[in-house]
């Protein structure tokens, strides 16, 4: 069995913003949409997909823009 090394990396990213970028990436909500046209929806369930994760939800969208972009372009986002 071969696997893609890259996406392997980017599934066991243990950075919970890349993890939530990564994986909001490819809900049929997201699938297609520009990073740029879907930043606002993503960051608006931020906190919760944090909270609901057990990370701090409060940490506020400045600090985790690019990792959660960063997780975003891994998965295969536009």
């Amino acid at each position: 069995m071969t696997t893609d090394s890259g996406a392997s990396a980017a599934w066991h990213n243990p950075d919970p913003a890349f993890r939530y970028g990564y994986d909001i990436a490819g809900t049929p909500r997201f699938m297609g949409r520009a990073w740029e046209d879907a930043e606002a929806d993503v960051r608006a369930g931020y906190a919760d997909w944090s909270r609901h994760h057990g990370y701090a939800p409060d940490t506020p969208w400045s600090e985790v823009r690019e990792r959660v972009r960063n997780g975003w372009h891994a998965a295969g986002g536009h």
